[in-house]
């Protein structure tokens, strides 16, 4: 139904459709005897009553507003099937997402040409108080009659939007009108920064010809953009990636400030003294002095920064230095944050956190480096100790108990880790043979208190694996959050593999915040039992509610400590020096960078010689023990629908296999397997298949029976608003 507001407004004759895109369809047409571009708006936009006064209202404060670079409103009008219509001045050409992905990425040079001027009409607009909300690469149309001056379009859309719900599975808007600043999905209004965020998913799809986390449903695509990181840019346009990474920032804060802002730096990316030029001016190397501490050598090197082993130059004592790299040096957000780690960890001091011995920002002149110092550690990671087998349950427990001993005392001084995982849980062997676990990287920390919290509200933080729900769809957080991630460590610990995994990011947070996780064996992949205390423990952590789960983690830690004496007859024996997983890949120095961990994978520069050989001794006589039967191979489900699109789900455990059609390879078992197929207007099916043979298999799905809908209730009369000489109806007419 054509809403009241635009029941008089002038009929737009459209000729010849130029693009389409999500929001709009944009044609050559005629109106009011003007040749115009001509936006009709597409019905996933909410083009009510509301939005419409909305949308007029926009439309008549842009008329003070002058900019070459914005696109001429001439007026508002219907299409000859009733859509509501935009009509913009006339310009041939073409829409900037059909140009980019014509060419499959433009030049860097070309769109740094083509959005400065952009950059430029947005700041007129924020000036005006106008956000514009809706920009898409669709919305920058290029001259084709000569090197103009691009135009902006798609001006006052954002009225028009649907609401972005993270939560809405079913019957959403269609893919790619899910693009939205992370602070708006989380209900935020949006400002000048969500601009900017919005202008770097245009400079992405400029540069690559792909629309940034384009993949999958409209609920998947704003879940990425909360919480996933943008793919680099190709090798052509590597110089302008620290500036689209600014943009695209989850924090508001540490984006540019203004357009202003983000053409300077375009501009200095392309004439090589951007970011990255300056960065690598400035980079840190082996040799150099920061502070007392010379760097000795490069353990690693990440996305944030740099990790050295470095010695005191008095006293010759060797530590980690991690250094942010120059162009995030910059940044004070992630300044803020990287000293945020230092504060955590210096307020909580517990001897299952690693050490961070001091904090550094260098004056601009001297360099501008910004490091902290932290103690040298040896051993390797979680990761690195799962993947070389299964940990004995008398060895695991103590380990995840010291884990949960510190992050309860990090709890007792209000800071929420919020990024529990086996990288950030490094495993050391003390002299005597036990293990020794440190927590690293409390860089997402978060502090209930006063001191710490500098994350920006509406900003996913984590790995998605370990996520608690609550985390993973954007909500606040506590200590329990914490809870749930160990509780995930430990079921992987147990079961080989976390409680939820999927390639598709959308899918993985879908089954985190609403699937059960499968129960555990009764075994772990090493074939111990696995006590039925353990099990609970592990089920009451990865409650969906954080209420349900245990409290505080000094409650864990003592279930945890006891179940460990239960599973240790007596004091671990010492390990033979060269056969605990632990030396795989040769002993390393370690120290928590950014998100991550580094690992040196070679002996410290200080050789230490290797002990004398033992005497051969005779091994005891071993019983023969027959070799265990092979595993059978794995099968293969190939699954189709009529239609297309179905998800399907696994009965016995909840598991989202994909979507319709699927190839599935599933380890073989004797049981059949039930599967759940689902389509939003049509019945839920369910189909048993095999599981010990390849099975195809095609479900012809059954459209759900059409409701009669109820008779409209009379509206009330509403008295119609005058409308201008040009067609234009004024939402401020008396």
């Amino acid at each position: 139904m054509v809403p009241q507001t635009w029941q008089r407004a002038e009929k737009v004759e459209l000729t010849r459709l130029l693009s389409a895109n999500a929001l709009t369809e944009i044609f050559e047409g005629r109106f009011a005897n003007r040749a115009v571009l001509a936006h009709v708006i597409t019905s996933v936009l909410n083009a009510d009553e509301r939005a419409i006064q909305t949308l007029l209202a926009w439309a008549s404060a842009l008329r003070r507003v002058q900019h070459p670079a914005l696109l001429q409103l001439e007026g508002v009008g219907l299409a000859s099937d009733n859509r509501p219509v935009l009509a913009y001045a006339f310009v041939p050409g073409a829409d900037l997402a059909t140009l980019a992905r014509g060419q499959r990425g433009l030049p860097p040079a070309q769109v740094v040409a083509t959005l400065r001027p952009i950059c430029e009409a947005l700041d007129v607009l924020h000036d005006q108080g106008l956000i514009h909300g809706a920009l898409r690469a669709a919305s920058v149309w290029i001259a084709s009659d000569g090197p103009g001056t691009p135009r902006l379009g798609h001006l006052g859309l954002e009225a028009l939007l649907p609401k972005p719900d993270v939560r809405q599975t079913q019957n959403g808007p269609p893919p790619g009108v899910g693009c939205a600043a992370p602070e708006v999905i989380d209900g935020c209004p949006a400002d000048a920064r969500s601009d900017v965020y919005l202008l770097g998913t245009v400079l992405y799809e400029a540069l690559t010809g792909e629309v940034l986390f384009g993949e999958g449903t409209n609920q998947q695509q704003l879940l990425a953009h909360l919480t996933a990181e943008p793919p680099p840019l190709p090798e052509r346009a590597r110089h302008l990636e620290a500036v689209v990474r600014r943009c695209l920032a989850k924090a508001p804060g540490a984006r540019f400030a203004t357009m202003a802002e983000v053409s300077e730096a375009l501009q200095q990316a392309h004439d090589g003294r951007g970011m990255e030029a300056n960065a690598a001016k400035s980079a840190t190397k082996v040799g150099d002095v920061l502070g007392t501490y010379e760097l000795v050598d490069e353990l690693g090197q990440g996305s944030m920064g740099h990790v050295f082993l470095a010695k005191h130059t008095k006293l010759g004592r060797q530590v980690a230095i991690k250094v942010l790299r120059p162009e995030h040096a910059q940044n004070d957000e992630l300044v803020r944050r990287f000293f945020q780690e230092a504060q955590a960890v210096n307020q909580i001091n517990h001897e299952h956190i690693v050490q961070i011995l001091d904090f550094a920002q260098e004056p601009a002149a001297s360099g501008g480096r910004v490091y902290c110092v932290m103690e040298l550690l040896t051993g390797a990671s979680l990761t690195q100790v799962l993947k070389a087998g299964p940990i004995p349950l008398s060895r695991l427990l103590p380990l995840v108990a010291q884990v949960a001993r510190a992050l309860d005392a990090a709890h007792q001084r209000g800071v929420v880790h919020r990024d529990i995982k086996p990288d950030n849980i490094f495993v050391m062997q003390k002299p005597d043979g036990r293990s020794l676990a440190k927590v690293l990287d409390f860089g997402v920390a978060k502090s209930t208190g006063t001191q710490v919290t500098i994350t920006q509200s509406g900003t996913v933080v984590g790995t998605p694996t370990y996520m608690s729900p609550e985390q993973a769809a954007s909500l606040e957080v506590d200590h329990r959050s914490d809870i749930y991630a160990l509780g995930t460590v430990l079921y992987e610990a147990l079961a080989g593999a976390p409680p939820f995994t999927s390639q598709a990011f959308g899918q993985l947070v879908v089954q985190i915040i609403t699937h059960k996780p499968p129960p555990l064996e009764s075994v772990t992949p090493g074939g111990e039992p696995i006590p039925e205390g353990l099990s609970t423990l592990v089920a009451r952590c990865l409650e969906k509610e954080a209420e349900a789960r245990p409290q505080t983690m000094g409650e864990v830690a003592v279930v945890l400590e006891s179940l460990s004496r239960d599973a240790s007859a007596g004091p671990p024996t010492p390990r033979k020096a060269g056969r605990t997983p632990l030396m795989l890949g040769g002993l390393g120095a370690v120290a928590a960078i950014g998100l991550g961990a580094f690992f040196l994978l070679k002996p410290p520069p200080t050789p230490v010689a290797a002990p004398a050989p033992a005497p051969v001794v005779a091994a005891p006589a071993m019983p023969v023990v027959a070799p265990p039967a092979p595993a059978p191979a794995p099968v293969q489900w190939k699954l189709a629908s009529s239609p297309p699109g179905a998800q399907v789900v696994r009965a016995d455990t909840g598991e989202v296999l994909g979507v319709t059609p699927l190839e599935k390879t599933v380890p073989a078992t004797g049981t059949a397997v039930t599967l759940k197929l689902s389509l939003p207007g049509y019945e839920p099916a369910e189909r048993s298949v095999r599981a010990d043979a390849d099975t195809s298999l095609e479900v012809a799905l059954t459209p759900l029976p059409k409701r009669e809908e109820a008779a409209p209730k009379p509206k009330p009369k509403r008295v119609r608003k005058p409308v201008s000489d040009d067609g234009t109806v004024d939402p401020f007419a008396n």
